[in-house]
């Protein structure tokens, strides 16, 4: 299946298998560094609209990818609702949970599940001290439908909030461990005890509810500490950083998507998120858009004395 159906592009793909190693590899290194430099520019945009608070900015971010596409624009609201600063005050985790739930608008008034109750009487309580009564989303802005349980919105506000609550200093702690091992032991603080046994206020589940898993996690290395660490090299003129966000990519699996089994039948071997990441760039910003003079790989197979 063709990457465009364009005769440059298809005489690329055919191409593509012989071409020299040096010249695959340096091609994707550049289309990577551009894929990175692409989000920290997002993550420079977020610094600047909370006037440089670094800690805020990672908040809003993780919260952003915490939603998984299909719900990261409540989550990115829901960040955006409450600052990060009042959640550090909160000395409870269920504080923190009845901050999140009752500005995501899923607070009921009446039920008879005390857990529920118990957040609502909380959330009154917070948001009167911290003046967010006309802060809160509309319940509806949450997707459910279609959803596997695992990913359902109040499942991934707890287990944020069990990330928030045990990650005091979220900035310092993200860019200060080089290790994938050392990054996953922060988001496995798992959820509360009401979370372990419901996907859903007021549904309990048939078994265990798990806790955030390993793929998600990669997920959030990839779409938020990578271009974080990047940002902040750039910020700090410090290429340590830039290195250990590399680095990170280096230690993941590839993403398996369209894309990166396009690459694999062609010839390519993606093995790791460095990998898959370059190969996605190099898809979507060079090959899609016909910049086959801009990329190593297009200019070596169409103008081969070059």
């Amino acid at each position: 299946k063709k990457l465009i159906n364009s005769p440059s592009v298809i005489a690329c793909e055919k191409s593509f298998p012989k071409t020299n190693e040096v010249v695959k590899l340096s091609m994707l290194d550049k289309a990577l560094m551009q894929r990175l430099e692409s989000k920290a520019h997002r993550v420079e945009e977020q610094l600047n609209f909370n006037k440089g608070d670094w800690d805020e900015t990672a908040y809003q971010l993780l919260a952003r990818n915490f939603g998984f596409n299909v719900n990261a624009d409540p989550f990115f609201q829901l960040a955006r609702s409450l600052p990060f600063k009042i959640i550090q005050k909160q000395s409870d985790l269920l504080q923190v949970e009845a901050l999140l739930f009752g500005n995501a608008g899923m607070l009921l008034t009446k039920t008879k599940d005390s857990y529920i109750t118990q957040l609502f009487r909380e959330y009154q309580l917070l948001a009167q001290k911290y003046g967010l009564q006309n802060a809160a989303l509309n319940s509806s802005q949450w997707r459910f439908l279609r959803l596997r349980p695992a990913n359902f919105p109040t499942l991934r506000i707890s287990q944020f909030s069990a990330f928030l609550f045990t990650t005091k200093n979220i900035f310092s702690n993200l860019i200060s461990l080089d290790s994938f091992a050392a990054l996953e032991k922060l988001f496995l603080s798992g959820q509360s005890e009401y979370w372990k046994t419901h996907f859903h206020f007021g549904k309990k589940a048939k078994g265990k509810v798990a806790g955030i898993g390993n793929s998600s996690i990669q997920n959030i290395v990839i779409n938020t500490i990578a271009p974080l660490l990047v940002a902040y090299g750039k910020y700090k003129d410090d290429q340590l950083f830039v290195d250990r966000a590399l680095d990170l990519l280096q230690q993941l699996p590839a993403e398996q998507n369209k894309i990166t089994r396009t690459w694999t039948v062609l010839g390519m071997k993606v093995t790791t998120a460095f990998d898959s990441q370059a190969l996605i760039e190099l898809h979507n910003n060079f090959c899609q858009k016909r910049f086959c003079l801009n990329c190593n790989i297009g200019v070596s197979i169409l103008k081969p004395d070059h």
